[in-house]
């Protein structure tokens, strides 16, 4: 048993709750919209990462709309940190999947890119060639040998 929740569940075990009904909604293309003007660099920086998390690729406008209305917010906390602003920036972007947790939560998972090729397996020497040659070697430290003793 381990923790107070009863033994650990069987491989492919269905728990109440665990399957989520989804619905597909169509993405429209829009323009990702830019930050605008009078941002902190750490602002900015906040506002480069978000661009380049693989969530956003799944995001529509309103959800960009979301990150803008954000923004000043943390160039606020950035400036002038407060409990109030750091728990609004962590719940707001929490709803955006900001976290490993967060995307767990909402049932995504980013891809992980895939590992290096392995390199071959190092060929192994043909047991026949090594007999031969060791058995050359030692003829050879032989009559090293025997012409040492002549």
């Amino acid at each position: 048993m381990t923790g107070s929740r009863g033994p650990r569940s069987k491989p492919g075990a269905i728990h109440r709750g665990s399957q989520r009904a989804t619905t597909r909604l169509e993405r429209t293309e829009f323009d990702i919209p830019e930050l605008g003007e009078g941002f902190s660099e750490k602002t900015e920086r906040w506002w480069a990462d978000w661009l380049a998390s693989p969530q956003t690729r799944f995001f529509v406008g309103t959800d960009w709309q979301t990150l803008l209305r954000l923004a000043p917010l943390v160039d606020a906390y950035y400036s002038e940190p407060t409990p109030a602003l750091h728990s609004e920036i962590r719940q707001t972007e929490s709803k955006l999947g900001a976290t490993a947790g967060d995307r767990e939560r909402l049932g995504w998972k980013v891809a992980e890119s895939e590992p290096p090729p392995e390199a071959p397996p190092e060929p192994r020497p043909d047991p026949r060639l090594t007999y031969v040659e060791d058995e050359a070697r030692r003829a050879r430290q032989a009559e090293h040998l025997l012409g040492a003793k002549s």
